[in-house]
């Protein structure tokens, strides 16, 4: 999870998957996010460096990814180590 704030300057919430796949993350498109109600930064912020689970409607256009969230994220525990 990647989450920012220096000098003003607001850096996008991001979700690196376990391929190395960068996914823009998004509050999902209604009404509390259109009156500022949810923040992708508050949801996120405390998950830094964490493995999560989260869900939403991902969207793609050549190397670009997004993710609108529809679902709050999970921390998980990482996968057992290979033998």
């Amino acid at each position: 999870v990647v989450v920012e704030d220096r000098g003003g300057v607001r850096i996008p919430v991001g979700v690196v998957t376990d391929k190395g796949r960068l996914y823009l993350i998004m509050p999902e498109e209604h009404h509390p996010r259109r009156d500022g109600q949810v923040s992708a930064k508050e949801r996120f912020a405390g998950l830094m460096g964490q493995r999560i689970q989260v869900s939403g409607m991902v969207t793609e256009y050549r190397d670009n990814r997004a993710m609108f969230v529809t679902s709050p994220p999970v921390p998980v525990e990482p996968p057992p180590p290979a033998e």
